[in-house]
């Protein structure tokens, strides 16, 4: 067992600089149900170190960009298809499909047609 813990403490070292976080090894024991409230600390301490610093910031705009980005494409999307004309929606398909015309030239043509 001991042998066991010093592999995953070396494994679980943080890669560099001050600010890393390093997970600990908490014993428990799930029938038992012995060592809940140590995973129940570490997990609050990793809340704070989390959210503690920059970091915490850089990863939430991060995350606001990715959703803006993501609520925006598919909007856009969906305004974009409910003004094709279903016929010409077809005809790329059917064209795409039989692989005499590729996705990235048809998509091209449409954003040209629509701009």
């Amino acid at each position: 067992a001991q042998r066991t813990r010093a592999l995953a403490l070396s494994l679980t070292q943080p890669a560099a600089g001050a600010e890393a976080w390093q997970p600990p090894l908490l014993r428990t024991d799930a029938l038992g149900k012995h060592g809940m409230e140590g995973v129940l600390a570490a997990l609050n301490a990793h809340r704070s170190h989390a959210r503690d610093g920059r970091r915490w910031a850089e990863r939430q705009a991060l995350r606001a960009q990715a959703a803006l980005a993501s609520e925006l494409s598919a909007q856009l999307y969906t305004s974009f298809m409910e003004q094709l004309p279903p016929a010409q929606l077809a005809e790329l398909v059917a064209a795409i499909a039989a692989r005499t015309r590729d996705p990235y030239s048809a998509a091209a043509q449409l954003l040209a047609t629509r701009s």
